[in-house]
């Protein structure tokens, strides 16, 4: 294997990695929060999406594309990713019940073409590939 391809293969790993850990903090806060008295299970997941955003970025920065350039502008660009994401998920979901698939088939294959069209977005848009050693 070339040095080029186990290093495609590194960061496609760790980028599954790093959103799985992203994931994982969401549940847990979405867990957590809607223990509270009051608090919903839409206000939950809400925030929790906010607050796993940060440390989901910061695992993709440095771990998966090893950006070495400034937080801010990529954290922007992640931030709108994020909103597309979202909005891509809904709508995919909403085609993919229109078109009679079942839940489990339905959110399968949509966050399946969230998570391919995120990864693009990042290697290209959000982490620039000149800023990586």
């Amino acid at each position: 294997m070339t040095p080029a391809a186990r290093e495609s293969l590194r960061r496609k790993f760790t980028f599954l990695l790093s959103g799985a850990t992203g994931f994982a903090l969401y549940y847990a806060l979405s867990m957590l929060l809607v223990r509270i008295p009051g608090v919903g299970a839409g206000l939950a997941a809400f925030v929790a999406v906010l607050l796993s955003i940060p440390p989901t970025f910061l695992l993709q920065k440095h771990f998966t594309f090893r950006d070495r350039g400034a937080a801010l502008p990529s954290l922007a660009r992640y931030c709108v990713l994020q909103a597309f994401n979202a909005v891509a998920i809904g709508l995919l979901a909403r085609l993919g019940r229109r078109v009679g698939l079942a839940d489990e088939v339905n959110f399968i294959v949509s966050g399946s073409v969230v998570i391919v069209v995120s990864y693009l977005a990042l290697s290209y848009l959000v982490f620039r590939p000149g800023k990586r050693p």
